[in-house]
């Protein structure tokens, strides 16, 4: 768990691609740079590529000041992005423009084109007669490469800055999340919660707190099976990833058949398995996703941008989303080759939990619009279609309850018969 967590932290920094192209730079250039103090290597019919150390003094120095300017733009434009991010849609979405491995490419190319410029000027022997060098070069390469990523980068903005296009990936973010949840719950067979406490109860328990403040980010599920499977244990999580805790706050319960207690290190194994950090990330949690799209249809319901459009739009892909999750087992899911005295409990989504989450704020901030109230009930009925049995009857009765508190506001009579119209549509 601990490398894991190294690894994708260092695959999350940002400063992972400058690190990394600056260091191959400067590596080129200390390369080309030895390669070029010996006389340099013939490369037969591609000779062009070599110039006097003082045209090459020329050409670099062009090169390293096109690179510094042009990375000075992208952090700029990056910055401002990102800063309308933060105010146009929500703040949780700044880290999906971070994470855009195009954006942070094209910053370590521009930074590495000028530690290149730079480092072979800093070798190139201007004094030297009747050599070639290939440094300038490189450095026209590189330059050429600079500029189709400069103009990827512009693409890449202009794509991100779309509110459409950043809704859609985060719902296409939402589904692979979905998937993989759907793929764990496909290998468990559902326990109803009475059924899972009352099991759990015929043995001796031990409440077990977190390690840190935090949400949950991930819970190593494989892990955590081979401790059960080895050791005879009950485990039960009692929480879902995404949700906050702290010190106090019980992750989980050990239960064992046997009287005497547990060894420290067996139970601080086991608490290992669940992964607590001071943010939400969207590993393993696909709520996050969907509640960014919220905070985006909340954003845009505000009186300062008020674009209801934005909302309806946000409200389409929730009930896309949530659609995937309706039909899904619920209760405590057990591994299905889990038998015997051993067994490992997960707490599943609840899907009235999920709606309550999603159409909550919607409803209250957007309680004014019929549109919104409409698209609300039309997003519910894309969730009744790939609901469960227990699931339509959960929706159903959300939307009763919505739409009792609709009847309250101060609609008139064509907005009333249009509600009507999409709660019996709903219903049908």
């Amino acid at each position: 768990m601990f490398v894991k967590r190294t690894i994708e932290r260092v695959r999350n920094s940002i400063w992972l691609y400058p690190v990394l192209y600056g260091t191959l730079s400067l590596c080129l250039a200390l390369v080309l740079a030895t390669v070029d103090s010996r006389g340099g290597v013939p490369l037969g019919g591609y000779a062009l590529f070599y110039t006097t150390p003082e045209l090459a003094q020329t050409v670099l120095s062009i090169v390293a000041g096109a690179f510094i300017t042009t990375a000075i733009f992208t952090f700029s434009t990056t910055m401002v992005v990102l800063t309308m991010y933060s105010s146009q849609f929500t703040p949780r979405v700044v880290e999906n423009f971070l994470d855009n491995r195009t954006t942070m490419k094209s910053f370590g190319l521009f930074l590495g084109g000028f530690v290149y410029a730079v480092t072979s000027l800093m070798f190139m022997d201007a004094g030297r007669q009747n050599v070639r060098v290939l440094a300038a070069g490189a450095g026209v390469l590189y330059s050429i490469a600079g500029l189709i990523y400069f103009l990827v980068f512009i693409h890449n903005v202009s794509m991100f800055i779309q509110v459409d296009n950043l809704i859609l990936r985060l719902h296409r973010q939402a589904l692979e999340e979905i998937e993989r949840y759907r793929t764990f719950v496909e290998r468990c067979r559902a326990v109803p919660s009475s059924v899972a406490q009352e099991r759990l109860r015929r043995t001796r328990a031990l409440s077990v707190p977190g390690l840190a403040d935090g949400f949950i980010q991930e819970i190593d599920r494989s892990r955590l099976e081979e401790i059960v499977e080895e050791h005879s244990l009950n485990v039960c999580i009692r929480k879902l990833v995404g949700q906050p805790v702290s010190r106090d706050t019980e992750i989980l319960t050990l239960h064992s058949g046997q009287d005497e207690d547990l060894e420290d290190d067996l139970v601080e194994r086991i608490r290992s398995c669940v992964r607590i950090g001071n943010k939400r990330t969207q590993s393993q949690d696909f709520g996050f996703a969907i509640q960014k799209i919220v905070e985006i249809a909340l954003k845009a319901l505000s009186p300062g941008i008020n674009d209801p459009n934005t909302a309806v739009h946000c409200l389409k892909f929730i009930g896309l989303s949530l659609r995937e999750v309706a039909g899904l087992r619920e209760g405590y899911l057990v591994p299905e080759d889990m038998e015997g005295d051993e067994c490992l409990f997960f707490r599943a989504h609840d899907l009235s939990g999920l709606l309550f989450g999603a159409y909550h704020q919607i409803v209250l901030y957007g309680k004014g619009d019929v549109t919104i109230a409409m698209e609300v009930l039309r997003s519910l009925r894309s969730i009744k279609t790939g609901a469960s049995e227990s699931g339509v009857r959960t929706v159903e009765e959300y939307a009763a309850y919505l739409f009792e508190k609709w009847t309250a506001c101060k609609y008139d009579e064509l907005e009333m018969d249009r509600l009507r119209e999409a709660y019996r549509d709903l219903l049908s």
